[in-house]
């Protein structure tokens, strides 16, 4: 068992938050820490060790991190020295029974056997309850079937009543004369007569139809265990949706010895941002309203500036929320936004491998922010030999900067492209030779985490996968008319009209998005309407460059045109700017 622990910072401090605690007490704990901290097993931490839970706060043993200490290499020393994580056992032996039978017989069983058992234990208690209610049932009908009697005759057993000495007297002369059952003649016996007089045959007519369905239908319930099973499960599902709530420990399936901290929202506030990820891998955080156009003008072009041609990839988010790196390798990582350290438009930024655990050779191809891992949504990957696999966007929830795998590949694959995904929309898959498949999200199953995927695209021979895109159905929509901007290493571009792509099943081979003119070949695709802007970052006989088109500049034309050159040289990038 182990505790939960957070990671809380300002702009000044880092501290390990304990929140929760192994069921051992909280003296335990901290004097467990204690002495880890003066055996020096915990050099991350300051020896300081602050006790600041209460009623309001709940439990919360602050631990403040040194200003060098690694936060992940510090939980996992806590785990490792402290009584923060403990093995707890306990005797499996409890005391069993035969079927609708008292439980003395102690018995040592695992989880399933015990489950099984309680299961039994549940249809036995279906089955008392099942018999209960039909033996009411029927005392009640007996009881219905006799006043219905009584009051066919109310007029008749008034004058008896009238004429007996007693009551008992008339009981007997009412049921013999009218063949009734002790029980019935002492019920109606026990009234008055006016009560006697206002017996409503109609009402107990109806009242005795209802228990003699309720009767057949308890009857069938008995004799049928199926249908036992089946109302047990609807009771159970009934008793979850009313009582149920969300697990609030978390089963570790991996059994990860370097456990992540559980991420936590930043003290600070939430404020815009622009992650910027470089030609050479470095990330730097810019202000949100970097990439705006200079002037009051909303509709002039943004103004490149030095440092712009090293731009790959710009992310929207806000410093409370997290990027999802998925590497070339098929592993993913993920890390806190204003753990990013700030830059400018010239500033080079952090190098991605002092930010994230990455291996030799390992490159981050993607960069997406995430601010909730909701349901509905996935993370679909694409590989350079045609696959892909789509997994729940919750599944990345633990994920931290030392990686976790993600897509098994094949011995030469790697991952090419990666997007977010709601699972409702269509998917443009391009190669390098231009070609490109069109398939519905429906075709693609979810998958977990761990997984080599499943074939997007049926490749011609020397063909590898460049590109994808997702068209988001209710987007789309709401955007109104958006092309396919498709662009060559070489620098040519066009933009093409979706309707011009037929939707095929997944696995099939893709239609002509352009023809490629030598050595060319397609470099990427992109979703573009006519008020994007696009930062292009390319090579020329000037060295590195950028410069800025508007989506409605660009030229449209059939798929099977080679388009038009955007720039005099090879293409590094093309991104939306914010």
């Amino acid at each position: 068992m182990r505790a939960e622990i957070r990671l809380e910072e300002t702009p000044r401090s880092r501290s390990l938050i304990v929140t929760q605690i192994p069921p051992i007490g909280r003296d335990r704990i901290k004097a467990s820490i204690v002495k880890a901290i003066n055996a020096r097993k915990l050099e991350g931490l300051m020896p300081d060790l602050r006790d600041e839970s209460d009623t309001e706060k709940g439990l919360r043993i602050v631990l403040d991190l040194r200003k060098d200490a690694d936060a992940a290499q510090t939980v996992s020393q806590l785990f490792n020295a402290t009584d923060l994580q403990i093995s707890l056992s306990f005797q499996m032996v409890f005391l069993f029974g035969a079927p609708m039978q008292a439980a003395r017989q102690p018995k040592q069983v695992g989880m399933l056997e015990l489950l099984n058992y309680w299961n039994e234990h549940q249809l036995d208690i279906l089955t008392r309850r099942a018999q209960f209610d039909l033996r009411k049932a029927q005392e009640r009908l007996h009881v219905v079937e006799g006043l219905i009697i009584g009051s066919a005759h109310a007029e008749q057993i008034v004058r008896i009543f009238q004429q007996a000495e007693d009551r008992a007297a008339a009981r007997k002369v009412i049921e013999a004369q009218y063949k009734l059952t002790p029980i019935q003649s002492d019920v109606i016996a026990s009234m008055t007569l006016a009560q006697v007089t206002r017996l409503d045959a109609s009402k107990y007519g109806k009242e005795k139809e209802a228990l003699q369905t309720r009767i057949s239908d308890l009857e069938r319930l008995l004799s049928d265990r199926k249908a036992l099973v089946s109302l047990l499960k609807k009771e159970m599902q009934q008793l979850m949706k009313q009582f149920g709530d969300e697990r609030r420990t978390t089963i570790d399936a991996e059994a990860q010895v370097h456990a992540p901290i559980e991420k936590v929202a930043s003290l600070h506030e939430r404020e815009p941002m622009v992650v910027a990820v470089t030609r050479s891998s470095a990330f730097k955080a810019l202000p949100a309203t970097t990439f705006t156009p200079r002037g009051k003008d909303e509709q002039a072009l943004y103004t490149p500036a030095r440092g712009d041609e090293q731009l790959r990839q710009l992310i929207n988010t806000t410093s409370q929320d997290y990027l999802l790196c998925v590497c070339s390798s098929g592993r993913v990582f993920q890390i806190a936004t204003h753990r990013i350290p700030p830059g400018t438009r010239s500033t080079r930024g952090e190098a991605v491998n002092k930010l994230l655990e990455l291996a030799p050779g390992e490159e981050v191809v993607t960069v997406l922010p995430i601010d909730d891992y909701e349901e509905e949504r996935y993370l679909v990957s694409f590989s350079k030999q045609g696959k892909v696999k789509k997994s729940p966007l919750s599944e990345y929830k633990t994920v931290d900067v030392d990686g976790a795998q993600d897509m098994k590949l094949a011995e030469g694959d790697s991952v090419v492209a990666a997007l977010l995904s709601r699972g409702r929309g269509e998917y443009f898959v391009t190669t390098d030779y231009a070609q490109t498949l069109r398939f519905s999200d429906e075709g693609l199953r979810s998958q977990g985490r761990v997984g080599q995927g499943v074939a997007a695209i049926t490749l011609n021979k020397g063909a590898t996968v460049v590109s994808a895109v997702y068209l988001d159905s209710e987007a789309a929509a709401e955007a109104g008319l958006q092309h396919l901007l498709v662009v060559t290493a070489d620098g040519m571009g066009k933009k093409v009209p979706l309707d011009q792509y037929p939707q095929k099943s997944r696995a099939a081979v893709g239609v002509v998005t352009a023809e490629l003119a030598g050595t060319d070949r397609m470099l990427t695709t992109l979703l573009v309407d006519e008020e994007d802007q696009l930062l292009l970052t390319w090579t020329g006989e000037r060295g590195d460059q950028a410069t800025v088109i508007r989506g409605s500049d660009l030229k449209t034309f059939l798929r099977t045109h080679p388009g038009v050159p955007l720039v005099n040289g090879r293409i590094a990038s093309i991104i939306k700017l914010a």
